[in-house]
């Protein structure tokens, strides 16, 4: 595992490369949207994390996690300013159900709070490389510009694939999504399928006004998102 990217002062991004063909071959059958588990050695403890697949190489040689330094949280703190450029880890198979239709023909409308936007990059990766026609709407929240730390990408992706459309909404400038602008979105399409990952608050926000509207339970797909804290 190797530091990639420096997102900013809490956010970095990692390539992770196998050492086993057989790794090798479970890389390259993962699915946009899979999460990993880590597990690494820290001060003489064993520690697990789960993390989603945020990217990956062309050849899917690597893949590449992108993780938030969580206040007290004993392996980002490791992680982000004690560990070395390059280190070897244990890794699981790529896992989890939070996957994009992608021969449906109904518009995606994806809700990402923060750093729960990395599954929905990936989504994006693999329409963009497979031309797959799949529409979908990406509404990425955040604190500030500085927290957008895709936008760059996604604003490629959306270059290179029309029917991948951004919406950003930045807190300090808009304050916090309300039920008005989360059915604002929502009512933009006809019966989205509807994607939410971010901290509980964002998903609990979101899952509640579409409850209230009595939206489809079928058409909603929800990441359940976890802080790891100082365990």
């Amino acid at each position: 595992m190797e530091q990639s990217i420096c997102h900013n002062d809490h956010v970095y991004s990692y390539l992770i490369k196998p050492t086993s063909i057989e790794f090798l071959n479970q890389f390259k059958n993962f699915l946009p949207g899979q999460y990993i588990i880590i597990q690494v050695k820290v001060f003489d403890h064993w520690i697990e994390r789960p993390y989603t697949i945020s990217g990956w190489e062309e050849d899917k040689k690597a893949l590449r996690v992108t993780i938030k330094k969580e206040p007290k949280g004993l392996f980002t703190s490791w992680l982000f300013e004690q560990a070395p450029k390059i280190f070897s880890i244990n890794l699981s198979s790529p896992q989890g159900h939070f996957l994009l239709d992608m021969k449906n023909s109904t518009i995606g409308l994806c809700f990402a709070g923060g750093i729960g936007v990395t599954p929905f990059v990936a989504y994006a990766k693999a329409l963009v490389e497979n031309h797959l026609n799949k529409k979908i709407v990406i509404v990425y929240c955040a604190n500030n510009r500085e927290d957008l730390v895709f936008r760059r990408e996604f604003d490629e992706f959306a270059r290179e694939d029309p029917f991948i459309k951004l919406l950003y909404w930045q807190s300090d400038l808009k304050g916090f999504l309300t039920e008005k602008d989360i059915m604002l979105f929502v009512n933009m399409f006809a019966e989205p399928d509807i994607y939410i990952c971010g901290h509980p608050g964002f998903q609990n926000l979101i899952c509640q006004v579409l409850q209230n509207q009595h939206y489809r339970h079928d058409k909603i797909q929800i990441e359940q998102f976890t802080y790891a804290g100082s365990a």
